[in-house]
Formats: C-alpha cells, sequence, structure tokens
C-alpha cells in the first residue's frame, strides 16, 4: 500500500468537492440571468417576449420579426471573461487550490430578408462556452506520513479537474401578419452541444536514493449531442400594450 487511507481520503474529498460546486454552477447557465440575446434582453434580464425589437426575437418571440424594421445584418459583441482563484493553507499546511475559469457571454449574429413575400431572418447563438481548470495540490516530508513504503523524504498529492463546455445554435425564423393586430412565428434552431470533463489524481513519493514513485489515475469523458429545437410564438398588438407567447 502506497498511502495511508487519510491522505487519499483527503484528496479525494477535496477533489469531489470541487466537482459538485463546479456543476452546480454549471446547471445554473439555463437560465434567463446567463441567456440573453439582445440588447434589448440584455438590458430587460430576458422580460422582452412581447416587445423584443431586435434579432433576439429569433431566441424570445419569432412572431416578432413582423415588428422589426429592416435590419440588413445584426452582431452582439462577443465577450469574455476570465477568473483566476488561488487559496493557500485552506485544507491543511503546505496546501493550495485554484480555480482558473475561462467563459464566454452569449451572443448571437444573424439578418433579415424578404422572400416570397414574407420575413425571414437567420441567427447563429452561443449559447453556453466555458473552459475551467481547477488544482488542488498538497506536499509534506516524508516523515509525517504513516506509509508503508520505506525510506521516503518527500510527498506530493495533486488533483486536477477540467471541464469545457459548449453550446451553439443556428436557425432560420419566419413570420407572417394576420390581420393588422395578430402575428405568428416560428424558429426551427439546429444545435451542436459538446461536453468534456475530466481528472487526474497522483501520488508522488521521492525516496532517500532519488529515485521517485508515482501512482496516477486519468478519468475523463465526452458527450456530444446534435438535434433540432423549434420555437413557436406569436404577437398581438393592443393600444397600449403587446402581449407576445413563446413555445419550445
Amino acid at each position: 500500500m502506497l498511502l495511508n487511507r487519510n491522505n487519499l481520503s483527503t484528496v479525494l474529498y477535496i477533489g469531489y468537492t470541487l466537482l459538485v460546486f463546479q456543476n452546480i454552477s454549471f446547471g445554473q447557465q439555463a437560465s434567463y440571468k446567463f441567456n440573453n440575446f439582445g440588447n434589448r434582453s440584455m438590458l430587460l434580464s430576458g422580460n422582452v417576449t412581447g416587445s423584443v425589437t431586435d434579432l433576439g426575437l429569433a431566441y424570445y418571440n419569432p412572431a416578432r420579426l413582423t415588428e422589426l424594421e429592416n435590419t440588413g445584418f445584426a452582431i452582439n459583441a462577443k465577450a469574455y471573461q476570465f477568473t483566476s482563484i488561488s487559496l493557500t493553507n485552506t485544507f491543511g499546511e503546505s496546501s493550495k487550490v485554484s480555480n482558473n475559469d475561462f467563459d464566454g457571454v452569449p451572443s448571437m449574429a444573424g439578418a433579415t430578408f424578404n422572400l416570397f413575400g414574407t420575413r425571414f431572418a437567420y441567427s447563429f447563438l452561443t449559447r453556453i462556452d466555458t473552459n475551467s481548470d481547477i488544482n488542488y495540490t498538497t506536499n509534506t516530508p516524508g516523515n509525517n506520513l504513516n506509509i508503508s513504503y520505506p525510506n521516503n523524504q518527500y510527498y506530493l498529492g495533486a488533483y486536477n479537474l477540467k471541464s469545457k463546455i459548449r453550446d451553439e445554435w443556428m436557425g432560420l425564423t419566419w413570420a407572417k401578419k394576420f390581420g393588422d393586430r395578430l402575428s405568428i412565428g416560428i424558429s426551427m434552431f439546429g444545435s451542436a452541444y459538446k461536453f468534456t470533463e475530466g481528472s487526474t489524481l497522483s501520488h508522488t513519493l521521492k525516496l532517500e536514493d532519488d529515485s521517485t514513485a508515482l501512482y496516477q489515475k486519468i478519468v475523463g469523458f465526452t458527450q456530444q449531442s446534435y438535434g433540432f429545437i423549434f420555437k413557436l410564438g406569436a404577437n398581438y398588438n393592443l393600444k397600449k400594450a403587446d402581449i407576445g407567447l413563446n413555445i419550445s
């Protein structure tokens, strides 16, 4: 047995805790807080079903295409954020936890055009684009370890978790006006989703003769899916308000 149970349990516990918090943060990214397409949606936190006036309508209410002024081409600015956190001696002496996140905010590009006497729009949406790298390391002099390997001088334990998610939609929107007040529209999106995650657990011992004993475990997976998403929208103009409906 290379390591005692306490050291192994500590490293596994830290890795499991980091994994849980990482997945919770990803799970929140389907909400309107994270998915805001178009300037109006960003200002109103996604509450634009009956009032969207830009290409965000392809996602929120395709029927609003009949209310949109001519738009040759529009694009939301692509923005990224990098976050780096480092904690030292949090889980014991000579331990270090670091988390590096490189994320892209939801964005879209697209345009409108007329064909066969009706309005169409095409759009490209990036819903999720995240890249996270979490590391935990601890090092201890060999005489402080209760292990069966003889003549050890130094121990290094490390846990690494990498996770990457990317979700992109490509769509076509059509809308038609029925009378002066009612509009009906539909958006058809093709989606490409990819989720990659992997972890590396390693234990390293340095011995008195400068040789090294190493145990390493690498686990990972990749999930890919492709599909179609349909959004049916309706819009009704009142004198002082617009009423919108979106069915996905």
